[in-house]
């Protein structure tokens, strides 16, 4: 988990809904998260520990551990102040028990133009640390068929799996304009069921930020909306992916407590008691 600590205090003439984003990876995720801590949110990205309480990066799970996209019940509430999005609020299962436990929150989705979406994913799924997840599962897991097995192991690749229903080596243009179609029939769906409507947010518009700004009610000068794990020219991507690679190869296999909304919310209110 990535938490985002406000830039300023929430003005406190007011009771701040709790934000929820909906949008899958690689739709302007962490830049949203990254603009909601600059409002006074304490912002929190990429979540497993909502599924699951241990997280494993470098070489991934070992054999025969997975996550259940059912959410405790005591891990689905964001309380007000707080900013939430990214993985696995876009998981369809997570995404029912989240909005279903938070009536009172501003949910918002952020999207990106399919074809630029699928391009993107595309290219961030071959990244060696997903192939180096994916290799070692080859190797470890006895009787894994790369080719016919989905398995939502708690690592990268699992939640790869999990979340586009297929085995990682098929994953392919077409898998990922289905689950957008799907995803985006979801959050329709989702409107109708609860009579309430998600916002939509393109963060690359020229008016996104005036548009936070006005739907929070939270009014920040700011140039432009910020942007966050944007890796720019190619020169920029080569080193970006090396300056990667290099650090899963030094770490190795990492396993570290997969933090959820109670510890975020813990965090929140010592440096709250911290401050006076």
């Amino acid at each position: 988990m990535t938490v985002y600590e406000p830039r300023q205090s929430l003005p406190s003439d007011a009771a701040f809904p709790s934000v929820v984003n909906l949008g899958m990876m690689k739709t302007g995720t962490s830049s949203m998260s990254l603009a909601l801590a600059m409002l006074g949110y304490r912002s929190g990205h990429f979540l497993p520990g909502l599924v699951c309480d241990t997280w494993y990066s470098g070489t991934g799970a070992p054999p025969g551990y997975t996550f259940s996209a059912d959410v405790p019940a005591d891990r689905r509430r964001v309380e007000l102040g707080m900013a939430v999005g990214d993985f696995p609020l876009f998981l369809p299962s997570v995404m029912k028990q989240v909005v279903a436990a938070n009536r009172g929150a501003l949910f918002i989705v952020t999207q990106r133009p399919v074809e630029r979406w699928v391009g993107s994913v595309l290219s961030h799924l071959r990244h060696p640390f997903y192939r180096r997840q994916w290799k070692q599962r080859c190797r470890t897991w006895e009787g894994y068929d790369p080719n016919a097995d989905v398995i939502a192991s708690p690592d990268v690749l699992g939640a790869a799996e999990a979340f586009f229903g297929v085995p990682y080596a098929t994953i392919d243009e077409d898998a990922c304009r289905r689950v957008h179609s799907e995803h985006d029939a979801l959050v329709r769906e989702t409107e109708r069921e609860h009579c309430m409507d998600i916002l939509r947010f393109d963060v690359s518009a020229p008016e996104a930020w005036s548009k936070l700004c006005d739907v929070t009610g939270i009014s920040v000068a700011a140039d432009g909306f910020p942007r966050e794990n944007v890796r720019g020219s190619a020169v920029e991507r080569f080193w970006w992916s090396l300056r990667q690679t290099a650090r899963y190869w030094v770490r190795g296999n990492e396993v570290g407590q997969a933090h959820d909304l109670r510890e975020m919310q813990h965090q929140s209110d010592a440096t709250r008691g911290g401050h006076g």
